[in-house]
């Protein structure tokens, strides 16, 4: 089987784009990326990509976030103050659940304050990391295929993760669904 896809455009399905960077490399591959918009609705997204079946290569266990945390508070304050700001002035309790939840360490805070906490993770061994550092039980796998009921959460949040989704469009309209209705939704990418 390839190692690489072509895909379409994930939200109106057209196959015609305009490159918008080449040669993109991060600190933690040697691989190069192309990232490209759509000419007909502008979403920019990766083209060529990894198969999934070759998207885990990408995804190195020493490469998660927070992992080598000496101080877990501190740690997780640097990264995630100014959404656990928000989140916590809007919502004061509730359930909330990560999709792209690495090690867990975002979830952390909120397991502290006596919310219930869910999360997804594709690395078995992140999520194998939060059970035993920080008692967090996540999913092993694809958000998509987990169900959950209607109206669950108060809060879901997709942290550096909404990227790297192959299914982006079908993700969030499933997290509409399980979304409360006065619930919140938080993604952040990288810019």
């Amino acid at each position: 089987m390839p190692r690489w896809e072509y895909p379409i455009c994930n939200l109106c399905g057209s196959s015609k784009y305009k490159i918008f960077h080449k040669n993109l490399t991060t600190w933690e591959h040697k691989g190069r990326f192309r990232v490209v918009k759509c000419a007909k609705c502008s979403l920019v997204y990766t083209h060529p990509r990894p198969r999934s079946g070759f998207i885990s290569d990408y995804y190195l266990e020493p490469t998660y976030w927070g992992e080598s945390a000496r101080d877990l508070a501190v740690e997780r304050e640097k990264g995630y103050k100014d959404i656990y700001k928000y989140i916590l002035k809007n919502k004061q309790k509730g359930k909330i659940l990560d999709i792209g939840a690495g090690t867990g360490l975002f979830l952390t805070k909120f397991k502290e304050l006596g919310w219930e906490v869910d999360g997804v993770e594709l690395s078995k061994y992140a999520v194998n990391f939060a059970e035993k550092k920080y008692g967090i039980k996540l999913k092993t796998g694809d958000f998509l295929d987990f169900y959950y009921p209607k109206s669950q959460f108060d809060v879901v949040s997709l942290n550096g993760s909404l990227e790297h989704l192959y299914k982006p469009r079908e993700t969030l309209e499933l997290v509409e669904r399980v979304l409360k209705g006065d619930g919140l939704l938080i993604i952040t990418v990288p810019n």
